[in-house]
């Protein structure tokens, strides 16, 4: 079935069942105004079958336009288009080693025989052994540091 006749024969279906009905002061729309104003008679469906749909056929201006531009492939650079995917592959490529070197990394770390326990011991050891920082400590290396400075200054001069 052509489109254009399936169209019509649709839009025939849609006027006839879809005009809208008188409302009487009840409220209540009369029997015979819906049938009325729903019957159509065959002059007028035959009427509005054979009536030419020029929206439907006709194409606008800026359609054409629309169907010409993606058709001229022409006008593109492939050679740009060729350098722009080259780039997004060296890019993934960089990506992908960058994802296997992190693999590896954490391969290597998981497998050496270093193992948590033994670096919780030596950080353990390391500060069992590191006198504890306290406000004095820090006020005598400051001293300490500023008499190196003044010292330091005296001789260069």
């Amino acid at each position: 079935m052509s489109p254009i006749l399936y169209c019509s024969i649709c839009l025939g279906f849609i006027l006839c069942y879809s005009i809208a009905t008188k409302i009487d002061v009840e409220g209540q729309s009369s029997l015979i105004n819906r049938y009325d104003e729903r019957s159509i008679t065959s002059d007028k469906r035959n009427n509005i079958f054979n009536s030419p749909f020029h929206g439907l056929l006709k194409k606008t201006k800026n359609e054409n336009n629309i169907r010409r531009r993606r058709d001229e492939t022409h006008n593109v650079d492939m050679k740009a288009v060729v350098a722009k995917l080259e780039d997004h592959r060296t890019m993934i490529n960089d990506h992908r080693t960058m994802i296997d070197d992190h693999r590896t990394m954490i391969n290597n770390f998981n497998n050496n025989s270093i193992h948590v326990d033994t670096i919780q011991q030596a950080i353990s050891k390391h500060h069992s052994s590191a006198p504890p920082l306290s406000i004095k400590t820090i006020e005598s290396d400051y001293a300490e540091h500023q008499d190196n400075r003044k010292l330091a200054n005296f001789q260069t001069n």
